[in-house]
């Protein structure tokens, strides 16, 4: 190795060594806040926990520590757990500002300090401009359909500009991960949009991240979720299950092996899946036949809201739940993250669709025969 070489890696060693030395200071100045705790929460099991906190004197405060290496982190105020507020973490200095309006509600903080948090604020802001007319397409949508006299036309041109802006957010975010391939906030997005892009697209995304953020807690994150995606891929065994129905009888997916299953995970609470139910219904009803089953897979907490549901809906099939919600042993063996969700399994118990459309399932049962 030469001289030169040797230079520039000692140089390079002792930029990074005097960085973590400083460590980093927020200062922060919340108007109207008066005297009240902060806290500074970084990410760990699957949540954020409080690692440092300071008292806020007349809404002023300076928080000090050091990191290893960059990560998200958020800031909550004692008496505010919103708005939830993340930003990118490293050793450097921050300026918090923000303030509590007259109704006692806390504004969102303007953070900046750092590259890596410039960075995230660029991309915040010009997501939230994308994102606002998705929003805005999506609330004229629903007004005109609720008040049911919509021109068919206005409709088709509001659906159509949702679907443009849903596929601009998501090429969008690729750019940003691609751009940051190299630092936390590559990993943080990948992780908080990973549903958006096709189990093959994620993992060739995924393996241009450099070696160094295989350590990276959101890196970890996205690489075990793609495991588990993959034990549910169209071909794969569906997962064996035993779950109380609302009867409180066991109800187990080997008692329909030999009929195709439709198995649909939803919730009462979910405005989603209530909202396509009777599209759901419909299916049924075209597709019903001795060697179809429809399976509900609730993620309810509550068994009678449950069950209004169900009535409420017209869901006249099989429903079965562990009444554990997010926590159902179901969303880890099927890598359910969202509802409304849909699988079609074929009489051989394997699965021929996964996340499916109702159109895709009614497609592969009209040509089963």
């Amino acid at each position: 190795m030469s001289i030169k070489r040797v230079i520039l890696l000692v140089a390079v060693w002792l930029m990074g060594w005097q960085q973590m030395a400083l460590g980093y200071e927020l200062k922060g100045q919340i108007k109207n806040l008066g005297n009240a705790k902060v806290y500074l929460l970084l990410p760990a099991n699957g949540d954020f926990v409080a690692v440092d906190s300071t008292l806020a004197n007349a809404g002023v405060f300076v928080m000090k520590g050091n990191i290893k290496a960059p990560t998200v982190a958020r800031i909550m105020v004692e008496g505010h757990p919103y708005p939830l507020v993340y930003f990118m973490l490293e050793n450097t200095t921050y300026q918090i500002t923000s303030f509590v309006s007259d109704k006692g509600r806390l504004a969102v903080p303007d953070i900046k300090g750092g590259a890596l948090q410039n960075a995230w604020n660029n991309y915040n802001e010009t997501y939230r401009d994308i994102y606002e007319v998705r929003r805005v397409a999506g609330q004229r949508a629903y007004q005109l359909k609720k008040a049911g006299n919509a021109p068919a036309d206005t409709l088709r041109q509001l659906e159509t500009l949702i679907t443009q802006t849903e596929q601009k957010e998501t090429a969008f975010t690729k750019d940003a991960i691609f751009k940051n391939k190299a630092n936390v906030m590559g990993t943080y997005l990948m992780s908080t949009h990973l549903l958006s892009y096709e189990y093959n697209e994620a993992r060739a995304m995924v393996a241009r991240f450099v070696a160094d953020l295989r350590t990276d807690y959101y890196y970890k994150d996205v690489v075990a979720r793609l495991d588990k995606i993959s034990n549910v891929l169209n071909g794969k065994p569906a997962p064996a299950f035993q779950l109380k129905d609302t009867l409180g009888n066991t109800v187990s997916l080997q008692d329909f092996k030999g009929k195709w299953v439709v198995l649909d995970f939803w919730a009462s609470w979910c405005g989603p899946c209530r909202a396509e139910n009777p599209a759901l219904v419909k299916l049924y009803q075209e597709v019903k036949a001795a060697d179809v089953v429809f399976m509900g897979i609730s993620l309810d907490h509550d068994k009678a809201a449950w069950k209004k549901a169900i009535q409420q809906d017209g869901l006249h099939w099989i429903h079965a739940s562990d009444l554990k919600g997010w926590k159902s042993d179901m969303c880890k063996k099927y890598a359910v993250e969202a509802v409304p969700h849909k699988f079609l399994i074929n009489p051989q118990g394997d699965i021929v669709l996964s996340g499916a459309g109702m159109s895709d399932i009614k497609a592969v049962l009209e040509k089963r025969k």
